[in-house]
């Protein structure tokens, strides 16, 4: 039985990385398809600088084409947050990215109790409970369309 449980545990871990350095393709729009996780992510990985969590949703939200970079023609209300598990994928590849910072990035993944959510630290893909007004950087994502 533990052969076999650590059979599915070693396919699993080589279905996420493989995931994570999976195709990322530059679109030349400021945007980068991440066909692994079947995402796009902004190209610009700092345009924001560092906001509190709510500054951070009300900015990947707002995003849109002519700013950051973007010549995609996405609207308002395209962007999100990406998810913790979504950042930690990414942090294991960030090739062809301008402006990573190796330090954390909201998630929109909600925390434990009030006033608390997900940050990831994308040097060691470490995920963390944050208070909400804590500054960290922000990176948007959008599904591909």
């Amino acid at each position: 039985m533990k052969i076999r449980t650590m059979a599915v545990i070693a396919a699993v871990c080589l279905m996420v990385a493989s995931s994570a350095h999976a195709g990322l393709k530059d679109n030349g729009d400021g945007t980068i398809t991440d066909t692994g996780q079947n995402l796009v992510w902004l190209k610009n990985a700092n345009c924001f600088g560092m906001k509190n969590f709510f500054a951070a949703k009300d900015s990947a939200a707002g995003l849109g084409s002519g700013a950051c970079g973007l010549a995609d023609k996405s609207t308002a209300g395209q962007w999100r947050l990406p998810t913790k598990e979504e950042l930690q994928l990414r942090s294991q590849n960030t090739n062809g990215f301008l402006n990573f910072r190796g330090g954390w990035y909201w998630s929109r993944s909600s925390g434990y109790g009030h006033g608390v959510a997900y940050s990831v630290e994308m040097t060691a893909a470490r995920a963390s409970f944050d208070v909400q007004n804590s500054g960290n950087f922000v990176w948007p994502v959008r599904g591909v369309q």
